[in-house]
C-alpha cells in the first residue's frame, strides 16, 4: 500500500517523509514487543523519549548558610585594661597632633605677617631713598626776595598797590615752565573764601605750566607757558593791584609758582605774606602768614616732551 501511495506521489520529498514515518512506526512496534516480553507496562514512544531526556539532567544540590546574628566576646580584665590604655594613648596622640598642627598654622600666619611688614618697610625705605636722591638733584623753586610793597595810592574807596618779589631755584637741576599766579586776598576774614583762592592759584599755575588749561568749543588747547630757571638763578615778579581800600586792613598776598624739574615731574610752591599786626606805616611791611606756605608733598610725574 505504501509503495503504491509513494508511486502516486508527484514529489520525492513527500516520499522521503513517508519512508521516515514508516521506520518510526516499526521502531515503536518493536519497543512495545520487547517490553511485553520483559513483563513491563508498555510506554508510548513520546513517554520513552521524555524519560531518556530526564535521565540526562544532572542532579541538583541546594546548600544554605545561616549567619549568626551576634557574637558575644568575653574579655579578661587584663585585656580590658590594655584596650583602655591603647584608647587613651590614641586620644593623647590625636590631641598632640592637633596641637602641633594649630601651632604650625599660627607660626605660618605670624611669619607671613612679619614678612609682609618687612616687605612694606623695605618698599617704604626704597621709596624714601629714591625720593631723597631725586630731591637732592632736582630743582627747588622758592621765595628769594620777600613780597615788598613799593607804593600805595588811595583814591576814594579804591587803592592802587605796587610791589615786587623774586623766585629763585635753590635746587641742583633746571626748572622749566615756571609759572606763578597770585594776588591780594579780598577778605581774609572769610576763611573758606581764602582757602578757595589759595587752591585756585596753585591749580591755575599747574595748568598753565603743563598746557592743560581747559578751553571751550573748537578752540585748541594752548601749549605750556613759563620760563626756565637754572640753579641759583632768580626771576623778579612785579605786583600791580587795584581794589577796594579795605584791602589795606589786612594786606594779605597769596601766590603759587608751578614748574617741571629735569625728571619731568610737576611741582608747586605756595607762599603767603600779610601786613604785620599794629603796622601803621604808609608803606606797610609784610610778614609770612601762618598758613599757605607749603609745597607739593607728592609730585605728579608725567611723561611730557
Amino acid at each position: 500500500v505504501f509503495l503504491w501511495y509513494s508511486i502516486n506521489m508527484s514529489e520525492g520529498r513527500r516520499f522521503l517523509m513517508l519512508v521516515g514515518s514508516l521506520f518510526s512506526g516499526i521502531r515503536a512496534i518493536l519497543a512495545v514487543v520487547g517490553q511485553q516480553k520483559e513483563g513491563a507496562t508498555p510506554k508510548s514512544y513520546q513517554t520513552a523519549e521524555a524519560d531518556e531526556e530526564s535521565n540526562r539532567i544532572p542532579p541538583f544540590v541546594r546548600a544554605s548558610v545561616q549567619i549568626p546574628s551576634g557574637v558575644e566576646i568575653r574579655k579578661s580584665k587584663a585585656e580590658k585594661n590594655e584596650e583602655a590604655k591603647y584608647q587613651l594613648w590614641t586620644l593623647r596622640f590625636s590631641a598632640s597632633s592637633l596641637t602641633i598642627a594649630a601651632l604650625t598654622l599660627i607660626s605660618l600666619i605670624v611669619y607671613a605677617w612679619i614678612t609682609k611688614r618687612m616687605w612694606t618697610e623695605m618698599q617704604r625705605q626704597t621709596t624714601i631713598q629714591s625720593e631723597t636722591e631725586i630731591n637732592s638733584e632736582r630743582a627747588w623753586i622758592g621765595i628769594d626776595v620777600p613780597i615788598t610793597i613799593d607804593a600805595v595810592a588811595v583814591k576814594g574807596d579804591r587803592v592802587a598797590i605796587k610791589g615786587h618779589y623774586s623766585l629763585k631755584n635753590f635746587g641742583h637741576g633746571p626748572a622749566v615752565k615756571v609759572v606763578q599766579r597770585g594776588n591780594f586776598v579780598y577778605d581774609p576774614s572769610n576763611l573758606k573764601g581764602t582757602e578757595r583762592e589759595a587752591a585756585f592759584y596753585c591749580d591755575s599755575s599747574v595748568k598753565f605750566a603743563t598746557g592743560t588749561v581747559p578751553v571751550g568749543g573748537s578752540s585748541e588747547e594752548p601749549p605750556p607757558f613759563g620760563y626756565t630757571l637754572f640753579p641759583d638763578k632768580w626771576h623778579d615778579e612785579p605786583i600791580e593791584y587795584n581794589g577796594p581800600v579795605s584791602t589795606l586792613k589786612f594786606l594779605q598776598f597769596i601766590g603759587c609758582a608751578a614748574y617741571l624739574d629735569q625728571f619731568k615731574a610737576v611741582h608747586w610752591t605756595r607762599f603767603c605774606m600779610m601786613r604785620k599786626p599794629g603796622d601803621t606805616d604808609s608803606i606797610p611791611k609784610l610778614d609770612f602768614c601762618s598758613l599757605y606756605n607749603d609745597t607739593d608733598s607728592k609730585p605728579d610725574r608725567q611723561n611730557r616732551n
